[in-house]
């Protein structure tokens, strides 16, 4: 996206966080309709391709219309937090409301708020990568909604059992880790 491009943008982002206010990111329906079905449909795997895209932000690259705005907010970059550290907050701030977004669409899903309804594969998608980032309870809430969702196909019981230990071991319950893992075998 253009604005991740635009030097004024990304450091009013890092301004905004550093003094607390709330940042809302906003994108087209259509952009946002797209991310999440391919999310969706990709799993975690999708939101990693988001996730790498967004490694490319670097504020040191970016560029202004006026040449001496750029160098005027560089200037202050480079006398202040650092190029990296703008870049970091950026990065992180834009993560979090990608995640945000695919844990909220399927919590509406879930509540009949939003077509088509959630499937167990989407929950578990969404749960496997909140434990990657270790928010193990909303994960722990999206699983337990995938096995109440499945409806007995084997392959997707190992899919919630692998998730549940993964939780569990996030959690340091090993012996509950263990007899979740034991069901995937």
């Amino acid at each position: 996206p253009v604005y991740v491009q635009r030097v004024w943008c990304l450091f009013e982002v890092y301004t905004a966080m550093e003094a607390k206010c709330s940042v809302a990111v906003v994108v087209p329906d259509s952009e946002g309709a797209a991310f999440v079905e391919a999310f969706h449909s990709q799993g975690v795997r999708g939101l990693t391709a988001v996730f790498e895209s967004l490694r490319g932000i670097q504020v040191a690259k970016a560029q202004a219309s006026v040449p001496e705005d750029r160098d005027h907010i560089m200037q202050i970059i480079e006398a202040g937090p650092g190029c990296h550290q703008v870049d970091s907050t950026v990065v992180n701030r834009l993560r979090g409301w990608f995640v945000k977004m695919a844990t909220q669409n399927i919590m509406d899903r879930l509540a009949g708020r939003q077509q088509p309804a959630a499937t167990p594969q989407m929950c578990v998608n969404v749960a496997e990568f909140l434990i990657s980032t270790g928010d193990l309870d909303a994960a722990e809430q999206l699983c337990s909604a995938a096995q109440a969702l499945e409806g007995g196909s084997p392959e997707l019981k190992t899919v919630v059992a692998r998730c549940r230990g993964d939780i569990l071991t996030g959690k340091e319950d090993w012996d509950g880790a263990l007899r979740a893992y034991a069901e995937v075998t």
